[in-house]
């Protein structure tokens, strides 16, 4: 599903996307949570500590090291195992595919740590559900369902993997209506606390995947919902290690966001991370509009800053991306640009960026969703040369916290000719380019993770991240630019110190239909249908362990 997003400018309806995943979750992120008008409160912050990636993140209770999703699986429908435990027919599943043991030890020989289990505890159904959980006081989970995950923790034990449990359904009420859904949830969780209590600490809890919607818009309502929840894991698993993530669907740039507690050492703080989404997601049929197929990734290539929305108003002002991080525009009178954080952006306190157009007035004003110029704009004259220019946001907008910047021609004439070099937010946590190569945006992105991480002193996980299938291309370079992608991502990660789990391990479909962000081919056996053998996507899977 796709949420709409009303832009501040154009009044227009359009969609954009955090974290987006796959049509195995129900499409929920290819989504934009509204950028909300509340603003965040401030995290402590010491001011004197910037990126410091030297030292890895590396904690004794974050043992999960390299793994896969198993997207597709028990939070498919009722999702499941193949042959069942207790029993399965043809509606057990409506797509994905069904979990089968020789996977677990088929990942165990490739080199990976551990599986993470997406489950859909909840799955809005009637009562009578069998692989479900009553949707009424008091909340009782099947036991065919507590079955299905039990098998799937001992197939990953017996073969010496760590498992996630992932409480994972985007279509859960606790998105929309966490108030009226609290007492449910937390039910659920003294539930599955109590039935693995006595599980080795290589069984991990994970919160909730990605919250979104009400609940992923207010990081006021997710940190008591959260911490509710701690409290209650708590009376059974004091040691347990806990996976939880921020708000806008586990964006990295939440993070700042969360509040744990500080006496719980066990605490792993996640992300997702699915940029540049016009690449891994290209051709995608749930994203809307559509994203054209044949973009590729090399790295090098220039883009604007992920994670927010960017735009002009006065449709003469037009802009293109130039060599040395440049956003070159031609200004009309009093037209400018526009850039929109999904969320509001804590850890940054200026804008900076370089010039050498002489003369010219800009107007910068943050957080006011007014076009107008009013006196309340930050106004700067440039002088002549290649200068360095900084606005503090307490200037423009009374806070350290971003919901919208904006950058004008203060001028009842046009401009044009301006380059407009290394703009880049900066603060505490670093410093954050608007315009940036590829594998910088992603180095920047985990760079703001790290410096968050050592400040608060947690170890961190990246949950998700990975690309479609239509991501491949065509021709001699095929696979390469989705290779080198992955290869990136988990070179990025292990230099921090990052355990991750790739997005994901198999895909729904079959008769050489298996298409998703799999990189593992399953095993098709019809003869005279269809016949296929199981087998890695080895261009993926060395990107990822050599």
């Amino acid at each position: 599903m796709k949420y709409p997003i009303t832009n501040f400018f154009t009044n227009i309806k359009y969609t954009k996307r955090s974290a987006l995943q796959l049509p195995a979750l129900y499409l929920s992120l290819c989504c934009a949570l509204t950028v909300s008008p509340i603003l965040l409160a401030n995290p402590t912050i010491n001011t004197n500590n910037g990126f410091n990636t030297a030292a890895a993140i590396v904690a004794p209770k974050n043992k999960l090291g390299r793994g896969l999703n198993f997207g597709g699986t028990m939070e498919a429908f009722e999702g499941g195992i193949e042959g069942g435990l207790v029993g399965d027919d043809a509606n057990s599943y409506t797509w994905g595919y069904p979990l089968k043991a020789d996977y677990f030890a088929t990942i165990k020989k490739a080199g990976f740590q551990h599986v993470r289990l997406p489950i859909s505890w909840s799955m809005n159904k009637p009562p009578s559900m069998r692989y479900s959980t009553l949707t009424v006081a008091p909340y009782t989970i099947s036991s065919e369902l507590f079955a299905r995950v039990d098998w799937a923790v001992q197939q990953a034990l017996k073969n010496g993997l760590a498992i996630i449990i992932d409480n994972h359904n985007p279509d859960d009420p606790i998105h929309k209506d966490p108030v009226a859904e609290e007492e449910r949830f937390l039910s659920i969780w003294q539930q599955i606390a109590e039935h693995y209590k006595n599980q080795p600490n290589s069984v991990y809890f994970e919160l909730l995947n990605e919250p979104t919607s009400v609940l992923g818009q207010d990081p006021i309502l997710w940190n008591a919902l959260l911490n509710k929840t701690l409290q209650v894991i708590r009376q059974t698993n004091p040691n347990r290690p806990i996976i939880v993530g921020g708000v806008s669907a586990n964006s990295a740039w939440t993070l700042p966001n969360l509040q744990l507690p500080k006496n719980d050492p066990n605490l792993i703080a996640t992300f997702h991370f699915y940029d540049p989404f016009s690449f891994t997601h290209q051709g995608a049929s749930w994203v809307n509009p559509p994203l054209p197929t044949g973009v590729t990734w090399t790295g090098t290539t220039l883009r604007l800053v992920p994670g927010m929305t960017f735009g002009v108003w006065h449709e003469q002002t037009k802009w293109s991306l130039k060599p040395s991080n440049t956003l070159a525009l031609n200004f009309t009178a009093w037209g400018g640009l526009y850039f929109s954080p999904y969320i509001n952006l804590v850890g940054f306190n200026a804008l900076s960026f370089k010039t050498n157009k002489a003369g010219l007035r800009l107007g910068v004003l943050c957080n006011d969703p007014d076009t107008t110029p009013t006196e309340d704009y930050y106004t700067i004259t440039t002088l002549k040369g290649l200068r360095t220019y900084t606005v503090n946001f307490k200037d423009c907008a009374g806070s350290d916290v971003l919901r919208l910047l904006r950058i004008a021609n203060y001028s009842d004439q046009p401009v044009t000719g301006v380059n407009l070099q290394d703009m880049a937010l900066t603060g505490p946590l670093g410093r954050l380019p608007l315009v940036a190569t590829e594998l910088a945006q992603i180095q920047t992105a985990f760079d703001y993770v790290t410096a968050w991480a050592k400040l608060n002193n947690r170890p961190v996980h990246i949950g998700e991240f990975g690309t479609y299938e239509k991501s491949e291309g065509v021709g001699a370079s095929a696979g390469k630019a989705r290779a080198n992608w992955a290869k990136t991502m988990r070179q990025e990660a292990e230099k921090r110190g990052f355990s991750w789990s790739y997005w994901d391990f198999a895909s729904g479909g079959e008769c050489n239909q298996q298409i998703g962000f799999g990189i593992y081919i399953r095993a098709i056996n019809r003869p005279g249908d269809c016949i296929e053998p199981a087998k890695w996507k080895t261009h993926l899977l060395n990107a990822l362990t050599r």
